[in-house]
């Protein structure tokens, strides 16, 4: 990017400031919330363009910057964040007049929030009754929708969690709060047991970073080997998640770029320090389709060999806001 594409930074706002510092530093996580603050951004830089006595073309193009800024950045990690923010700037680029401008931006966040409220009351009332006879659930890696899943169904009967921990992801810990539930029973063990303790669970349920109408999903890494021990010992795993994390550019022969993170764990890299050794993972991975029991989503509990149709009508659904 060139220093006019971050021209939105200097209409920044210092609350906003410190929003943008904590996206960008990885500060902020979780994409709901993600979403949410770069909705208030939008709409800041819009109060703060009015008090510069900026015109609509300069509105337009600050707010659009920073839209494109995040789908381009955030947006290229998490799908559900580029889809939201497509939402939020619908309609902008013909706004006629600044007040008209304001209204969309406004709409589209309010519209935006009330649709994912919604989808995230009909996911949990999904879960509930698909997963009313499972007793044992095993978490890998933090998902915000899957806490709630959990804490819902612990809200009417008692359940076992079983937690896979890695001491480099260290994604079980943030579930250590479901011990202060009453209906659960909480296991804490180490992700290199975690074919032992499958035999024990009754299904496996994952948060998705994305998914691919071919019913192919994406999450942290280890999911693979988790969704493939699914596989050989006949255990259900369930990918729970909106649809607005789908992405439809592999229709295109286009495929999400693994990132390679660096998980060095802390209490070794003192030994690690001055030595050459490869310690880069790819951050998320993805668990094929025959590794996946069933999606529980807005539109129904869809088992993965059988979402493209409904993936195609999502994707229409999204062009046709669009234009």
């Amino acid at each position: 990017m060139n220093n006019d594409e971050y021209i939105f930074q200097e209409f920044l706002a210092p609350t906003m400031q410190k929003t943008y510092e904590d996206i960008k530093n990885h500060v902020l996580l979780g994409a709901s919330q993600q979403i949410s603050k770069i909705a208030d951004m939008l709409k800041s830089l819009c109060t703060e363009c009015i008090s510069r006595n900026c015109d609509l073309s300069m509105m337009r193009k600050i707010v659009l910057q920073c839209a494109h800024y995040y789908m381009k950045t955030r947006g290229s990690a998490s799908r559900s964040i580029y889809n939201s923010v497509l939402l939020l700037i619908n309609g902008l680029e013909t706004s006629s007049d600044i007040d008209a401008f304001v209204h969309r931006l406004n709409l589209n966040i309010d519209n935006l929030m009330k649709e994912n409220k919604k989808n995230l009351d009909i996911i949990l009332s999904f879960s509930v009754n698909e997963l009313s006879t499972c007793d044992t659930f095993m978490l890998f890696d933090y998902s915000s929708t899957i806490d709630k899943v959990i804490r819902k169904i612990a809200s009417s009967r008692r359940i076992n969690i079983l937690i896979p921990e890695s001491s480099s992801i260290r994604g079980g810990a943030p579930y250590l709060s479901l011990t202060k539930l009453k209906n659960v029973n909480l296991s804490f063990f180490p992700d290199a047991a975690i074919y032992f303790k499958l035999k024990q669970c009754d299904c496996v349920l994952m948060g998705a970073e994305t998914f691919y109408p071919n019913g192919s999903g994406f999450n942290t890494i280890g999911s693979d080997m988790v969704g493939m021990l699914c596989k050989i010992l006949g255990k259900k795993l369930y990918f729970i998640t909106p649809f607005i994390k789908l992405d439809m550019r592999s229709m295109q022969g286009i495929h999400k770029e693994l990132v390679r993170v660096d998980y060095k764990p802390e209490y070794c890299k003192p030994q690690l320090k001055d030595l050459s050794i490869e310690t880069c993972i790819p951050e998320l991975i993805e668990v094929t389709a025959d590794c996946i029991y069933s999606y529980i989503t807005e539109y129904g509990v869809l088992p993965s060999s059988q979402i493209f149709n409904q993936s195609m009508e999502y994707y229409n659904k999204i062009k046709v806001s669009q234009q």
